[in-house]
């Protein structure tokens, strides 16, 4: 018999921290509106224009609205997700694995967070009018494109970056 056994070090934790009904949601430190939301989108498609994709994707990826399910920031994440999923469809299905590379680790992760969210945003959009109706059928048509954005960045960042995204509760 081991003489650790007698040992009451195990009883110094304190388990009431993990307590359900004691938990407390952590609060959003960065708060993001419309205007930067404009910004950003203005900014990247002016990379766009210029043929500048992949730093399109970097700026869009580097500081987007990141939140705890906050309903107030609903909008101005969907706008966001709105941007990326225009700076993705810019892409062709050629040029992708080329700019997969140039990201980083963190980029690919947020990447892939905006694939998960883009995927599900497409399999059931919030139409408001005609407008917007028309504009998302033009967007569903690169879903397939989300599927080639998915696998050559998971063959870059490996399962890890799934894991990472599916564990993060930080959503876009």
């Amino acid at each position: 018999m081991s003489k650790n056994t007698r040992t009451d070090g195990f009883r110094r934790t304190d388990i009431d921290k993990f307590d359900e009904d004691k938990f407390k949601q952590e609060t959003d430190a960065v708060e993001f509106d419309s205007s930067e939301v404009e910004a950003k989108k203005k900014e990247s498609i002016a990379l766009l224009n210029s043929q500048k994709k992949t730093d399109a994707l970097r700026t869009l990826l580097s500081s987007p609205p990141l939140s705890y399910h906050s309903p107030q920031l609903q909008s101005v994440k969907t706008e966001y997700l709105k941007a990326v999923l225009d700076v993705l469809g810019a892409f062709k299905m050629s040029e992708i694995p080329g700019a997969v590379k140039e990201l980083s680790e963190d980029d690919c992760d947020m990447l892939m967070k905006y694939l998960y969210r883009g995927m599900e945003y497409l399999s059931r959009p919030r139409i408001q009018n005609a407008q917007e109706a028309e504009y998302d059928e033009q967007r569903s048509a690169y879903a397939g494109n989300l599927l080639t954005w998915h696998k050559h960045t998971t063959e870059l960042a490996g399962v890890g970056c799934i894991v990472r995204v599916l564990a993060d509760r930080k959503t876009v």
